[in-house]
């Protein structure tokens, strides 16, 4: 059987979440992109379509990693943490320094929301993170949330 690469896999992101007769079904690296672009960025059903798509990001190779590179600039705190966790366990060398440029930026985010008033950070994946001389005991680390996405 041919592989046809261009076209929609199976593992495809589909606008929408289902499609009706006519409809048209944007597959492969262009539909990723597109899922991550969807508005309003914040609401539920967007942020679970934009999470999936991260993790559908990782069936285009490079193209994928740097989406994922890309998505660690997000300001939703939970797109960058799926980044994170994704380009952490799955990316090779060629995601190293964005990862190191993330736990650094990771870092000042935390301490200003906790600063700011925020001790809930259930889930969150804070490995490598150094906050050597800072005090936060009102922190919430509870294994929820995050888990493995």
């Amino acid at each position: 059987m041919t592989a046809y690469p261009n076209q929609p896999q199976e593992t495809d992101v589909v606008l929408g979440g289902s499609t009706s007769r006519g409809d048209a079904v944007l597959g492969g690296i262009e539909g990723v992109k597109q899922q991550l672009s969807q508005n309003p960025p914040s609401s539920p059903l967007s942020l679970n379509a934009k999470i999936a798509a991260l993790h559908n990001a990782l069936n285009y190779r490079q193209k994928g990693i740097n989406i994922l590179i890309q998505a660690l600039e997000d300001e939703l705190w939970e797109i960058h943490q799926t980044a994170y966790y994704l380009l952490e366990k799955h990316a090779a060398t060629q995601a190293e320094l964005a990862l190191t440029q993330y736990i650094i930026r990771l870092a000042k985010e935390l301490l200003n929301r906790y600063e700011a008033g925020n001790r809930a950070f259930s889930g969150a994946n804070l490995s490598w993170i150094c906050l050597q001389w800072k005090i936060l005991s009102e922190i919430d680390l509870t294994v929820e949330g995050f888990g493995e996405l």
